[in-house]
């Protein structure tokens, strides 16, 4: 009995389609230039072995510097002020009672000026 693969089990991918041959048109394809080389990595300057490193100064030993220290201070406690000492509050601001407030004053604008800058303005 000869062993094969039933043809129903087989998938068969389709032909891949031809290469279109190079067209010899006058339209040309810009080039697109190949991206710069990566730029060499930063030497630092304290593994450069043409570097040589200077040598310690030596400090000659001073004597100490005099600090003087800060003057304290004086804290002063805060000032506390009793009701009877602070001035009356005469603006009605803070007041809940809409009663005692005063009206606003209305400003009135009187239309004399305006008339006398007429009069002296000539009209054409």
């Amino acid at each position: 009995m000869p062993t094969s693969t039933p043809p129903s089990n087989r998938q068969v991918s389709p032909p891949l389609p031809a290469l279109p041959a190079p067209s010899r048109s006058p339209v040309s394809v810009p080039l697109v230039p190949p991206p710069p080389p990566p730029p060499p990595p930063l030497s630092k300057v304290w593994d450069s072995p043409r570097t040589p490193t200077p040598p310690a100064k030596k400090l000659i030993p001073q004597p100490p510097a005099s600090i003087t220290p800060l003057r304290p201070v004086a804290k002063r406690s805060p000032t506390v002020i009793s009701p009877s000492e602070l001035p009356p509050n005469d603006s009605g601001v803070g007041e809940h009672d809409g009663d005692k407030r005063s009206p606003i004053n209305e400003t009135k604008h009187s239309s004399a000026g305006m008339e006398r800058n007429e009069e002296a303005t000539p009209k054409p």
